[in-house]
């Protein structure tokens, strides 16, 4: 089933970016109306031109596409937390649409629940540039022995699927909450 098969990828995708690495970024930088709320003066956009997001300052891109990943985004200054330290990261997951925005929250709302001591903080409507209908949710749980927090925006267009997560260590999430938040809300895909 397709909306299980985009649920798992985002739950994947959450427990995958547990560290950092280096590679090519095969995106480009565009114009964007970036710069403020610590976002960055230009946007990524992926190679493929379907989407862009304007992400955190300084956050170096990783498209090496791990765990089915489009591109992570990763903070360059670790947070130190056992078992060792953690970068808190903004991914993104584009997958084909195999349903409606409805379809799909609720496909992700059965996932998040299965991951280890997962609490909902966040459910809600919301919308992109443009009006396209987008959902925010967002969570606790545990992973590889971190405590950490996510939001996600998920919408549905031109056949695809985008998923936007911000995760960081619970304990620090005041700390990127409103970074997060920000850069989610400046996806943009064609219309």
């Amino acid at each position: 089933m397709r909306i299980a098969r985009a649920g798992l990828a985002l739950v994947m995708a959450l427990a995958a970016l547990l560290s950092g690495c280096s590679v090519a970024v095969e995106g480009t930088p565009a114009a964007a109306a970036g710069g403020g709320a610590g976002l960055a003066a230009t946007a990524f956009v992926d190679a493929r031109a379907r989407f862009s997001l304007v992400p955190p300052h300084g956050w170096a891109p990783d498209t090496s596409g791990r765990q089915e990943t489009t591109v992570v985004f990763l903070n360059a200054r670790p947070d130190p937390a056992p078992p060792g330290p953690f970068l808190s990261n903004i991914n993104v997951v584009v997958l084909p649409a195999g349903a409606d925005l409805a379809a799909t929250v609720v496909g992700a709302r059965r996932e998040l629940a299965d991951l280890t001591a997962y609490r909902p903080v966040e459910d809600e409507a919301a919308s992109l540039a443009g009006g396209l209908p987008a959902h925010v949710l967002g969570g606790t749980f545990t992973r590889s022995g971190y405590t950490l927090r996510n939001l996600q925006l998920f919408t549905v267009s031109e056949g695809s699927t985008f998923v936007v997560t911000g995760t960081a260590l619970a304990d620090r999430w005041d700390d990127y909450r409103a970074l997060f938040d920000a850069s989610l809300h400046t996806l943009t895909v064609p219309a």
